[in-house]
């Protein structure tokens, strides 16, 4: 059995990461071992978010002490509540598994340094003003989270402009736009020895 391919799916706050990832999971899961891999969080779940479907949601408490266990690949508190991602993705992988993996950017890099074999995938727009459409219209943030998110976003954009750290970047004004570029590139790196025919 092969490896399976790690991906993480970065971009700020409101641009589309789990929608996307939510309508593209179901086809790939036709043609290959794939699952969206959950974080752990300790925000209250949305009205529509389920436990152990959309996040693994546990109390302060408890995620404090998987730090000091040291069960995370990478943690972070940048949106007021903390996100960890535990270690037995890189397990799940090793078994033939791929999984993807929706984090921040600095948690992206985060992961990467101990992943050198990850698959950095950025998803943006063209325009902030649509971050800011989209995270009222999803009404699960107060003003103040949304002002915080979107100063994130600010912040996220213009570093990935900077440095240039993901393989791919895919851009999300159109979601079925969006959604065919982002299903070209993960059906691209899981396909058997897809990678290396861009190599030669």
């Amino acid at each position: 059995m092969g490896m399976g391919k790690l991906f993480i799916v970065s971009g700020p706050s409101g641009v589309g990461k789990t929608t996307l990832i939510s309508a593209i999971i179901p086809t790939l899961q036709q043609s290959y071992p794939i699952a969206q891999a959950l974080t752990y969080t300790t925000r209250p779940a949305r009205a529509h978010e389920k436990h152990g479907v959309d996040y693994l949601f546990i109390p302060v408490e408890e995620f404090q002490a998987k730090i000091q266990a040291q069960f995370f690949l990478e943690w972070s508190d940048a949106y007021g509540a903390y996100y960890g991602s535990g270690r037995d993705i890189t397990a799940a992988c090793t078994q033939g598994q791929s999984r993807i993996l929706i984090l921040n950017w600095q948690g992206a890099l985060q992961v990467y340094n101990q992943v050198q074999d990850a698959i950095l995938i950025w998803i943006t727009v063209s325009d902030k003003a649509l971050l800011h459409t989209r995270l009222v219209t999803r009404n699960a943030n107060s003003t103040l989270e949304i002002e915080r998110r979107l100063a994130l976003a600010t912040q996220e954009i213009e570093q990935e402009q900077r440095e240039n750290r993901f393989k791919y970047h895919v851009l999300n004004d159109d979601f079925e736009k969006g959604h065919i570029q982002l299903s070209a590139i993960l059906s691209y790196e899981l396909a058997p020895f897809g990678p290396a025919v861009l190599k030669e």
